[in-house]
């Protein structure tokens, strides 16, 4: 239902170029009969792109993908040394990679898009992924920019925020980069058993820890009897938190997380690993 609306909007303006994400796969197209040049801005890192392989792979059946688990092996393309690829239970479900309405996958859209822009811009670096960057441009036959990390800029002051507040007292109270920082992000949903399994392994591990929960998990997930037994040492945050300022308290050592590349990028930005 969008397509109308910009078609419309391009064909009256005085636009040279159009930057997008990766849904509107037909926008190339319907851009380049009007004039006007795309480009394809990845937010995700060029790893990730390159694992998709080639755009005519990515169009016809998934890539090289056959079945769910060719897509749990280093593809054949990869000239560098990697591990990267799914697990078998995040491919078995097919749904999770289709649109319902279209039918079309994350896989062919990525594709059609990149067989219709002029550049690829990639949300890396290329001394962070250099090696990714180079087969990229091969595998899509076209320029691939790295704009960077863009990490992002913490000016929010929240000296009115009491629980802030009270999250700065016990880091400040902290030695220099001994406190453990558990975020699993706000998308992912981990069973009851994943949460009681993670809350033992930070428990028997010893460490000073903040671990925020996100709002998907609710306060009732927590074991019972877990932050009494971490009283003094651990600090569990549930909902959303303002993950840079945690993230660049100096007693702030390590983060767990499940490695979205946001969250790594913001890590990386505050030289937490």
């Amino acid at each position: 239902m969008l397509e109308p609306a910009v078609v419309e909007f391009l064909a009256n303006s005085d636009v040279d170029w159009v930057i997008q994400d990766f849904m509107s796969f037909w926008l190339p197209q319907k851009a380049r009969g009007l004039g006007v040049k795309s480009a394809f801005f990845s937010v995700y890192s060029a790893t990730s792109l390159v694992f998709g392989g080639p755009p005519a792979l990515l169009i016809h059946g998934q890539g090289r993908a056959k079945k769910a688990e060719d897509l749990t092996v280093v593809p054949e393309w990869v000239t560098y040394p990697t591990k990267v690829a799914f697990r078998l239970h995040e491919v078995m479900n097919e749904e999770d990679f289709l649109d319902s309405k279209s039918n079309m996958s994350v896989f062919e859209r990525i594709g059609r898009l990149v067989q219709g822009c002029e550049i690829v811009a990639v949300r890396a670096c290329s001394e962070f992924e250099a090696e990714p960057l180079s087969l990229l441009k091969k595998l899509y036959g076209r320029p691939v920019v790295p704009t960077g990390l863009l990490l992002p800029q913490n000016k929010r002051r929240r000296e009115g925020d009491e629980r802030w507040s009270e999250l700065k007292r016990w880091l400040d109270d902290r030695e220099e980069k001994s406190v453990l920082y558990v975020a699993l992000g706000t998308e992912v949903a981990l069973s009851p058993e994943s949460i009681h399994e993670l809350a033992c392994g930070v428990e028997k591990s010893g460490l000073p820890l903040v671990w925020v929960v996100g709002r998907r998990a609710g306060p009732g997930s927590i074991p019972s009897g877990f932050e009494s037994r971490v009283s003094g040492r651990g600090f569990v945050w549930v909902g959303w938190a303002p993950q840079l300022d945690i993230l660049a308290h100096p007693s702030v050592g390590g983060f767990l997380t499940h490695c979205g590349w946001s969250s790594a990028i913001e890590a990386l930005g505050q030289g937490r690993v």
